[in-house]
């Protein structure tokens, strides 16, 4: 469903509540419908997996379980760890006075 049609399924279901809303505090309406629609949305979500992890590589998205999902976080763990220590080490070769 797109979210006009949420907003219209949900300013029916809760008519009293946002008439309410709209009296006392309009300046509040559309975030409060805001709201509820993500809250609708997260009541009527379909759960696909128990846990899954998302992945960005090269603009592509990817979800993985996280258990497989272990070897890709090392390795990229490992990579920003060697970054880290050659910039470090690299600093001190420099202060030190050698090439």
């Amino acid at each position: 469903m797109i979210r006009p049609e949420i907003r219209k399924i949900v300013l029916e279901e809760q008519k009293d509540l946002f008439d309410f809303v709209a009296k006392t505090t309009p300046t509040l309406f559309e975030s409060a419908v805001d709201t509820a629609i993500d809250l609708w949305k997260l009541e009527h979500a379909r759960m696909v997996s128990e846990s899954m992890v998302f992945v960005r590589v090269r603009g592509q998205h990817a979800f993985r379980d996280p258990v497989a999902s272990i070897d890709y976080d090392l390795e990229r763990g490992i990579a920003i760890c060697d970054a880290f220590l050659f910039a470090c080490f690299s600093r001190v070769g420099k202060e030190s006075g050698e090439s």
